[in-house]
């Protein structure tokens, strides 16, 4: 019986493992598309600063297409794409929930607030306290990022991963009453539940 429930349980784990390496390679994919877009690229570099129209045009766009892939995934908090600092940074946390109108880029002081890999930002990380502060952001709504600096490097494209959302999703994990199962992260941060009953005492 202990054999059978080892080897179930293992197979568990190695099914939430898979089903967690697909949702790294949507955020990739997802955050992919937007360091790729040909008229982000323009509007960051400045080549659409001579007409307001187009520029005006890229932001809404831009803004619209981020709102979607929030609200279309759960495994998405937010979406931002932080730029140099004469451009405004465009995020689904909106400007209104900030208390301020659109925050001005500060791409080089994110970079350099956050772990780099060589010439480059290191892609998952699980914080952003620049960011965060900037823009009103609960780090306990968030349990990683993503983040890919553009073709251009004149703006980065960071994905917030949802911690409520992976919550739920270990909550629903069935491996017996007093079992443990958690998601750490490289930096310790976790995520974790417990199977007890109400009125036990737990033992995190």
């Amino acid at each position: 019986m202990q054999d059978k429930f080892r080897e179930s349980t293992e197979q568990t784990m190695k099914m939430l493992g898979e089903y967690l390496e697909m949702s790294n390679s949507f955020m990739e994919t997802e955050a992919l598309k937007y360091s790729m877009d040909a008229e982000l690229n323009n509007w960051a570099l400045g080549m659409l600063d001579d007409d307001m129209t187009a520029m005006a045009n890229v932001v809404k766009t831009t803004k619209s297409s981020l709102t979607s892939s929030q609200k279309s995934n759960g495994l998405v908090s937010n979406i931002h794409i932080v730029p140099v600092a004469e451009k405004n940074v465009i995020s689904t946390r909106k400007a209104a929930d900030v208390g301020a109108i659109d925050p001005k880029g500060f791409l080089e002081e994110h970079l350099s607030d956050v772990p780099s890999a060589g010439k480059n930002p290191q892609k998952w990380i699980d914080h952003h306290d620049l960011l965060d502060e900037t823009l009103g952001l609960d780090k306990e709504d968030y349990i990683l990022s993503y983040q890919l600096l553009a073709q251009n490097k004149k703006y980065c494209v960071i994905i917030d991963v949802s911690s409520e959302y992976y919550k739920t999703f270990l909550e629903e994990i069935d491996l017996g009453k007093g079992s443990i199962i958690g998601l750490v992260t490289e930096n310790g941060r976790e995520l974790l539940y417990e199977a007890i009953e109400e009125g036990d005492e737990s033992a995190i």
